[in-house]
């Protein structure tokens, strides 16, 4: 090691080279990175949802979900086959395992429904495929909205003028106009009159198909011309549908049997913002694209749209916003741990040379890092912040070692290289140790397996790639710095009056400025460029008019440089002199803070000599204290709240309300408008959203749903959290819609899609029968709602919805020559309606659909009263004489996974509950205990991966992997079985001091504080590497292993604080709370400051107290035992130097 350090070392500038190369790549990498806020993460997840409308829940289930579960369920990789089937709609979902690639599952899935929609009914729509993205959340959304200005005049405004120049912005992927109008052409059907023609409502759609037709007829050739022929009727019109021919023998056209309108079709949807009607464009980025600047890019583009007169735009529900604010403040704290970093280094070590060469180590390591960034796709987010951040900590850690090792040897009087390579030397292999050792905890982790592993993934190879471009840096450029930069104390305070008397002289050198002759060409370019510079109204104003004469343009540029002639001089001597004294007192303070300090650790490495010497005569005792404090984590550990993500404040409130099955839309809408009402006179709410008819999963629609979506003022004009806004809400808009007990209200603070990951909890019932998973789902909603942890309790099978079921009898039937189909059939086209088209006009596509006349049917009896043809009888009966209608409940939804029933009961958490994991276990055993789950009802996990449960078992399982590795690398570094033990020690101390800061602030454990955890053994057995190495370096000089370690414990105190120092320092400012997204920051804060303080402070006693009482008889009878005898042999360092140590230890020095 010692001639590769040399070698860059002597060829300075190929090593200068090499590492601004470096920094240079990292620079240009960086600039392309996207920026989110967390990593994208990717479920192997598809849904096919299939449209049937007018179709109840059963018949749904049966009809279409059922062909669509057995078409693939035997995919290769398929693990759960789930369906949700409601009113209208047919969803079904498909899981795959984590190492299926969710495009070709889709693929898959695909090609099987393909194969099987031919069997399904006519009226159902095309399936649709889509593929599960937690990240395919609209990053904002644009409301477009026009007072007094028809709805479907601004939803067309808001698809030709906005979505086509907004779907062209760079990284935009998708633009969904979301409206609550769409145009419809009706056929409405007149019983009487098709009756009295003989014609069926079947024959009248039939043939307004038929009037489009679009098909190819050959082609003919005509001497050397061929020409292409081809038969287009296509209708365009309302008109061109009514002239259609039904029966063309008898001249009969749609208008002699129906009237036709071209209208608005039925709504199922409306949307507000502040009250008046409005549409929503969602906007969606494509995957990998940076957040920030694409909604940067949308609001750019959207104010360059000119909308009619009237007509305003405006962007809510913007997550791009939070993100950047939340990825900004995270770069804010990375500079201030940076600057803190310096500060400490600064105090310890004293020198300037020294402190900045250090300091530099963290820009050079972290673009040196993000070149791996770019190769293996990661974004800026805050995981790979938080990771950096870390790493500022981690990165000086090896320079830190070095420098002061180095810093040594000049003391002793050595030159600048030999400093270098013998200091440098002396601890490479130490550092190199414990590089390895770090690298052992986070390559692992990064490849655990399911989303736990996603999530792990870029913040252990960020920590990983920080970690070994620091060893490469301090090992050879570092020392290349240490070599040949000058290495000066800070000016001590004899040294200000000298500065104050250099002022005048200052003052002096300004004057010699102007016979400069650099100064000069500056003052001329400045003249030149100012007429430019006005120009474009960069010297703030308005711009230079482009007819202002020549000899205006040449009088300001003129004026600039008179201006910077007489002023430039006098003001460089004044910012030379105010440096100059601010310098001076800088210094000053700086070298007596370091005097200072330089003398605490004096005062205090004599202490802890004494107090680690009486300890050591008391190893027994201090191992079992020592004990006692790691078995307090058995009682501490349950009582502290476990969730998978912490609650994030991202200035979003959401409302929502469910009314019962069957509550008409209007019904819904005026409940919700009371509620708009009451949010909008808060304070602190700035925007109100409201979506009535809001879509259920995947976009279905459910009219009995509304949300509210309240956006509040910025943070810092708020007094309040979004938490705490949502609690005060809670009890106004309950008493809103108190005479509607019906009415099923939710509140809660909202991260509008930045967080893809839910902070309740849900658990799911499974049974093969559904009238006992009805009964059971019953009981389990009773209990959770009484249970004090939970709120807001839901359930999938809440409620049902009356169906008019209709019943056909047998004996009328008999001899008709009609089917069951048939009548199904003809009581669905009166009532919903068939589809008979599309009118295609100006590439606008509108459906035709055929029913009878609203006005017509009144009732139920109107329906039965309707006439159907009977072929066998040559003549029309009416639907009464062949069945009647009866009442039956049915589910609103029907659920069902891998051939059984499902129920799906969530629930928010109370302030009471101790987390989501301590929660979801508390009602499982609760459920089973009040017999509500046996062997007939069971507890199953829901649509997609389990988080928290992989996270509780994922968990453990890489904090005992980093352990395994970490030991096998230190082992075979020390070449024993037995040192590792020593130097794991400091993890579990470092456990006791980070849980119990969790224990004592009262603040919940989550994926972010588990990275801690686990980050946690590579930072404490740092110190205990470098404390055993001197212990096995110092076996030689010592009569006693006591001696030796007392020893080795006062030569390492110095740089054990200062590492110990630059990665607490770092904590503060993520526990600081400042700015937004502090929520995923603290935890990691307190893992740090918690876990390295204890590890810290016990690793001082408890390693050499366990070393002492377990190694003593190897080394101590009948006299010392020379380190290269004992197991594990000596570990870096000469004979002739001790190894570490602080400025003043004694050593031999040059002849």
């Amino acid at each position: 090691m010692n001639r590769l350090i040399a070698f860059f070392v002597e060829r300075f500038v190929f090593a200068i080279a090499i590492f601004l190369a470096v920094v240079f790549f990292g620079l240009s990498a960086g600039t392309q990175l996207g920026v989110d806020l967390l990593p994208e993460f990717e479920f192997p997840i598809v849904a096919i949802n299939t449209s049937y409308p007018g179709a109840g829940s059963a018949e749904t289930a049966s009809q279409v979900s059922e062909p669509i579960e057995d078409a693939v369920a035997t995919l290769a990789g398929i693990t759960d086959v789930s369906s949700i089937s409601g009113e209208g709609f047919s969803l079904v979902i498909a899981q795959f395992e984590f190492d299926v690639s969710v495009d070709q599952a889709a693929i898959d899935v695909k090609q099987r429904v393909d194969q099987v929609q031919p069997t399904l009914p006519d009226d159902a729509g095309a399936p649709v495929i889509q593929k599960f993205d937690p990240a395919d959340q609209p990053i904002l959304t644009i409301a477009l909205s026009a007072p007094g200005v028809d709805l479907q005049d601004v939803q067309r405004v808001a698809a030709d003028e906005i979505e086509t120049r907004i779907q062209q912005v760079l990284g935009v992927a998708a633009v969904s106009t979301i409206g609550p109008v769409s145009r419809e052409l009706q056929v409405l059907l007149d019983p009487a009159r098709l009756q009295a023609l003989g014609l069926t409502p079947a024959q009248v759609a039939g043939a307004i198909r038929a009037a489009s037709v679009t098909l190819p007829a050959g082609g003919l050739e005509l001497g050397a011309e061929r020409l292409l022929l081809s038969v287009r009727a296509q209708q365009r019109t309302g008109d061109d549908v009514a002239n259609a021919f039904v029966d063309p023998a008898r001249g009969v056209l749609v208008r002699d049997v129906a009237t036709v309108r071209d209208t608005i079709a039925d709504a199922t949807r409306f949307v507000r913002l502040d009250g008046e009607p409005t549409v929503l464009l969602e906007v969606r980025k494509t995957s990998g694209a940076n957040s920030v600047a694409t909604g940067r890019a949308v609001r750019a583009a959207l104010e360059r749209v000119e909308l009619p007169a009237g007509y305003s735009a405006e962007i809510v529900g913007d997550t791009t916003v939070f993100i950047a604010n939340s990825v900004f403040d995270t770069m804010r704290e990375t500079l201030l741990a940076v600057a803190a970093v310096a500060f400490i280094v600064l105090l310890f070590v004293g020198r300037l040379g020294s402190t900045f060469s250090v300091v530099l180590a963290i820009p050079i390591t972290i673009t040196g890092a993000v070149i791996l960034f770019g190769l293996l796709g990661f974004t800026f987010n805050v995981v790979t912040l938080l990771a950096i951040t870390v790493a500022v900590g981690l990165v000086v850690d090896d320079s830190i070692v070095i420098a002061e090792n180095i810093d040594r040897y000049r003391a002793l009087g050595y030159g600048l290289k030999e400093s270098v390579l013998k200091g440098a030397g002396e601890v490479a292999t130490a550092v190199l140790t414990s590089t390895l050792s770090l690298l052992a905890v986070f390559v692992p982790i990064a490849f655990l397996p399911g989303v736990i592993g996603q999530f792990f993934s870029q913040f252990g190879l960020s920590l990983a790639a920080t970690i070994g471009v620091s060893y490469l840096e301090a090992m050879f450029f570092l020392t290349v710095r240490l070599a040949y930069m000058p290495n000066p104390m800070p000016p001590s305070w004899r040294a200000f009056p000298a500065a104050l008397r250099a002022v005048p002289r200052d003052l002096l050198w300004c004057l010699a400025l102007w016979r400069r002759r650099r100064v000069w060409a500056l003052v001329l370019l400045a003249g030149t460029a100012a007429p430019y510079a006005a120009a474009e109204g960069w010297l703030g104003g308005r711009a230079l008019e482009a007819t202002t004469p020549w000899w205006g343009a040449v009088a300001l540029g003129t004026a600039v440089s008179l201006a910077l002639a007489l002023l430039l001089p006098p003001l460089a001597g004044v910012v030379r002199a105010l440096l100059r004294i601010v310098w001076g007192l800088v210094g000053g303070l700086l070298l007596v803070l370091h005097q200072a300090t330089d003398a605490l650790v004096v005062a205090g490495r004599e202490r802890y000599a004494r107090a680690l010497g009486w300890m050591l005569d008391r190893s027994t005792a201090v191992l079992v204290a020592a004990a006692l404090m790691v078995a307090s984590l058995g009682v501490i550990f349950p009582s502290i709240n476990f969730n998978f993500v912490s609650e994030v404040d991202v200035g979003q409130v959401a409302v929502r309300v469910d009314m019962p099955p069957g509550t008409p839309l209007g019904r819904t809408d005026d409940v919700a408008a009371r509620l708009e009402a009451v949010a909008r006179a808060d304070r602190d709410v700035g925007t109100v959203i409201t979506t009535v008819g809001t879509g259920g999963t995947f976009g279905n629609p459910n009219v009995q749903r509304a949300d509210i979506q309240l956006e509040l003022v910025p943070l810092a004009q708020r007094g309040a959290s979004s938490f705490e806004v949502a609690d005060r809400l809670q009890p106004l808009l309950a008493a809103a819609i108190a005479d509607v007990p019906e009415a099923r209200l939710r509140v809660g603070s909202d991260d509008g899609g930045a967080v893809p990951v839910d902070t309740g909890i849900e658990i799911v019932l499974e049974s093969a029968d559904l009238a006992l998973l009805e009964q059971r789902d019953r009981a389990a909603r009773e209990l959770m709602e009484d249970h004090p942890w939970l709120r807001n309790v839901r359930s999938t099978l809440e409620g049902s919805v009356s169906e008019r079921v209709f019943v056909v009898s047998s004996a009328a039937v008999a001899g008709t020559g009609l089917t069951t189909n048939d009548i199904a059939n003809t009581l669905r086209a009166y009532n919903v309606g068939v589809s008979a088209g599309t009118l295609r006009d100006a590439g606008d596509e509108t459906p035709i659909v055929v029913k009878v006349d609203p006005a017509l049917v009144r009732d139920e009896q109107t329906l039965l009263s309707l006439p159907i043809f009977a072929s066998a009888l040559q003549s029309f009966v009416t639907l009464g004489q062949l069945g009647t209608f009866e009442v039956q409940a049915a589910p609103v939804t029907i659920r069902r996974a891998n051939q059984a029933y499902v129920a799906s009961l969530a629930a928010d958490l109370s302030s009471a509950s101790p987390g989501q994991f301590q929660t979801r276990q508390a009602i499982e055993e609760l459920l089973a205990a009040e017999g509500i789950v046996d062997d007939s009802v069971r507890v199953t996990t829901g649509l997609g991966p389990d988080l928290l449960g992989d996270l509780v078992f994922y968990g453990p399982i890489a904090f005992a992997l980093a352990i395994v590795l970490n030991y096998l690398v230190i082992a075979s570094q020390f070449n024993s079985f037995r040192y590792p033990l020593y130097l794991l020690l400091p993890v579990p101390l470092a456990l006791v001091g980070a849980f119990w800061l969790f224990f004592l602030t009262n603040s919940p454990l989550d994926v972010i504080s588990v990275l801690g955890v686990v980050i946690l053994i590579g930072l404490v057995t740092k110190n205990a590497i470098l404390l055993l190495d001197v212990v096995v370096s110092q076996m030689e000089r010592a009569e006693t292993l006591k001696q030796a370690l007392v020893r080795a414990g006062s030569l390492r105190l110095r740089p054990i604080l200062m590492t110990a120092f630059t990665v607490v320092i770092i904590s503060v400012p993520l526990l600081a709370g400042v700015g937004e997204g502090t929520e995923f920051r603290q935890p990691l804060g307190l893992v740090i400051l918690g876990g390295v303080v204890s590890s810290t402070f016990l690793t001082l006693f408890v390693v050499p107290a366990a070393f002492y009482r377990f190694e003593r008889t190897r080394y101590d009878p009948p006299a010392p035992v020379p380190a290269s005898a004992a197991s594990g042999g000596p570990l870096g360092g000469a004979p002739d130097a001790p190894v570490g140590g602080a400025s003043g230890d004694t050593a031999a020095r040059p002849a």
